[in-house]
């Protein structure tokens, strides 16, 4: 997760939010070396509860909901160097983008809403948050959804969107959020 102690000065913005401290091992601010987002350590991955996927090949191997910190470990001891495609800008989606984008070879998240975190932040933060993850190259899909996962030998090959669109993927992160579920209401701080 993107610490708004780093977010909001970046995007130019100076409206405080409010938000207990990130948990252990999430962020620290003013990080990111070497051009990163800001996220030090791997992903809080036990805050939030995925939704699973509903389209064609949601069985297909190398295609994840990360529960567990050992489900984040093989996340990225497979995205690393690979095409990895996130469903799901919520705040578990972003934050493994965040994470893979120094690591993976490309980076895609796909959502259904026209910005990330519009729900929690508003249009203007989400745009702000949008346009520094395209700085990283993180590529978006946005008002749109998964229709198929393709597989070549078993192991995820393609995600097809709703649109057409047709991705790369060597590796597929689920980070579809409960809709109701805001961040720091299921935390264990």
């Amino acid at each position: 997760m993107i610490s708004t102690g780093v977010l909001l000065p970046r995007a130019g913005l100076t409206t405080p939010v409010s938000h207990p401290e990130p948990v252990a091992g999430g962020l620290e601010e003013g990080g990111g070396g070497q051009g990163g987002i800001g996220l030090q350590h791997k992903p809080s991955i036990c805050v939030f509860r995925p939704k699973a996927l509903s389209c064609k090949g949601k069985e297909v191997e190398n295609v994840f909901n990360i529960r567990t910190p050992e489900d984040a470990n093989r996340v990225v001891k497979l995205a690393t160097s690979k095409n990895v495609v996130i469903v799901g800008a919520s705040f578990l989606g972003m934050e493994v983008a965040a994470y893979l984008t120094e690591r993976a070879h490309s980076v895609s998240v796909v959502e259904l809403e026209e910005v990330p975190f519009k729900k929690f932040f508003g249009e203007r933060v989400g745009r702000a948050v949008m346009k520094m993850f395209e700085s990283h190259r993180v590529k978006f899909y946005m008002q749109t959804e998964v229709s198929e996962l393709r597989e070549q030998e078993g192991k995820l090959k393609e995600v097809v969107l709703k649109s057409g669109k047709v991705l790369r993927a060597d590796v597929c992160v689920v980070g579809i959020d409960d809709a109701d579920q805001h961040p720091w209401s299921v935390c264990s701080w």
